[in-house]
């Protein structure tokens, strides 16, 4: 699969190819010494973002994500007691990165946290989770 790239029967068609691999897969060597994982594999900018939203979660959110996965009433009962509530989470679970959309507007907050707040969606919605 590489080597028709790099090799062509046309020496003007050939390609430098990049083959990313974690140590021990693919084109990569097995690891020489033992306790290799993860954490030792240098992530890219883009795993590094998701590692470390992952943290955040579970840092400030692995609470609420357990309470929405046994408690769903509860939780729904919660948010529809305050939008400040609903605006908090909206806010804590927005996707911010550039290439969706970026920043969730305050106008587009406002839409989100009244459809719920104004009819009373809240707990209902929270059961689906």
């Amino acid at each position: 699969m590489i080597r028709p790239l790099t090799e062509p029967v046309s020496a003007g068609d050939a390609f430098h190819v990049v083959v990313p691999s974690l140590p021990g897969f693919g084109f990569s060597e097995r690891p020489r010494e033992r306790g290799r994982n993860p954490g030792r594999t240098a992530p890219s900018a883009d795993e590094q973002r998701m590692l470390d939203r992952r943290f955040l979660h579970l840092a400030d959110g692995y609470a609420f994500g357990m309470l929405m996965g046994t408690r769903p009433q509860t939780l729904g009962y919660s948010l529809l007691a305050s939008p400040a509530g609903l605006g908090e989470k909206f806010a804590a679970y927005a996707d911010d990165r550039p290439e969706a959309g970026g920043e969730v507007s305050v106008a587009d907050q406002v839409d989100n946290i009244a459809l719920y707040w104004l009819t009373g969606t809240g707990a209902s919605s929270a059961r689906w989770y």
